[in-house]
């Protein structure tokens, strides 16, 4: 790959990937932090809450496209336009974001680096 199909190609594209990852390290730390298995089997309401996991992403993507965008616009890719387009556009960075964050945590589990806790410390007993 060239520097040209590069900066044709991918570079257009940087909001999406960025969405994509900041919604999957968000979305990390949630898993880890705060819809935990302990608390899923403790209430009902987080059990639903982790059993509906993959929708969680795809929805704050949405919901963060229509806000921005009706707060004045958030970088896009070209030809994205209008607050559907928007949605749809970070509906879809959401969803692609558990890829985008396990191929970043398998880039740095390649380099020697643990990722396993990028999370929230756990609560203190009591």
């Amino acid at each position: 790959m060239d520097f040209d199909t590069v900066t044709t190609y991918v570079l257009p594209h940087w909001p999406f990937v960025m969405m994509a990852f900041i919604l999957g390290g968000v979305g990390g730390v949630m898993k880890k932090s705060v819809w935990t298995k302990e608390r899923a089997a403790r209430s009902r309401f987080f059990w639903w809450m982790r059993s509906l996991l993959p929708l969680h992403a795809p929805i704050a993507g949405a919901l963060f496209g229509v806000v921005a965008e009706l707060l004045g616009g958030a970088p896009v890719s070209p030809g994205v336009e209008g607050v559907a387009g928007a949605m749809l556009y970070h509906a879809g960075a959401g969803a692609a974001s558990a890829w985008v964050y396990s191929i970043f945590r398998h880039f740095l589990k390649s380099r020697g680096i643990v990722a396993e806790n990028l999370s929230m410390p756990p609560e203190p007993p009591g």
